[in-house]
């Protein structure tokens, strides 16, 4: 399990490539804060490792002229699934910027920064406890009763 998970951790804001060829679509983004805006001509540099960001956005438009990029970008790849296909440009690219990603290894183990040692205390329990119910959103049924804990 892999997500995407808004919490404050810093002031650095992720880099998020848009995939559109709409001019009033590139627009949008650039002015919400996209930091690449582009259509296929992006498919080359992205394969040279010459373009690299941390979230891939496309519009449903474009996604049959990307398709050469999902073994490459791999879980990056945009998809419906993780809300990375999208006509609602702001929002997704709002949200996107200030997301941390973390994952969920074989072993179930996660491993991922929620805090700074200089943030107050307040802030970092509404971090972990952002993560603890994002974790929660994706937990199966088979994995058996959920544990519900206070953090103080």
């Amino acid at each position: 399990m892999k997500g995407p998970i808004v919490f404050f951790l810093s002031d650095s804001i992720s880099k998020v490539l848009l995939f559109t060829q709409d001019p009033k679509e590139a627009e949008l983004a650039t002015e919400n804060g996209a930091t690449i805006v582009g259509g296929p001509e992006l498919i080359k540099p992205i394969l040279n490792e010459e373009i690299e960001a941390d979230f891939y956005i496309a519009v449903p438009d474009i996604t049959t002229k990307i398709t050469h990029l999902r073994n490459f970008l791999k879980q990056k790849y945009p998809s419906i699934k993780n809300g990375t296909i999208t006509y609602n440009i702001p929002e997704t690219l709002n949200f996107f910027k200030v997301c941390h990603e973390y994952a969920v290894t074989d072993d179930n183990l996660i491993q991922t920064p929620f805090a700074m040692l200089d943030m107050p205390n307040d802030q970092i329990l509404a971090n972990l406890d952002s993560i603890i119910k994002d974790i929660c959103k994706h937990k199966t049924l088979k994995h058996g009763e959920l544990l519900l804990f206070k953090i103080s």
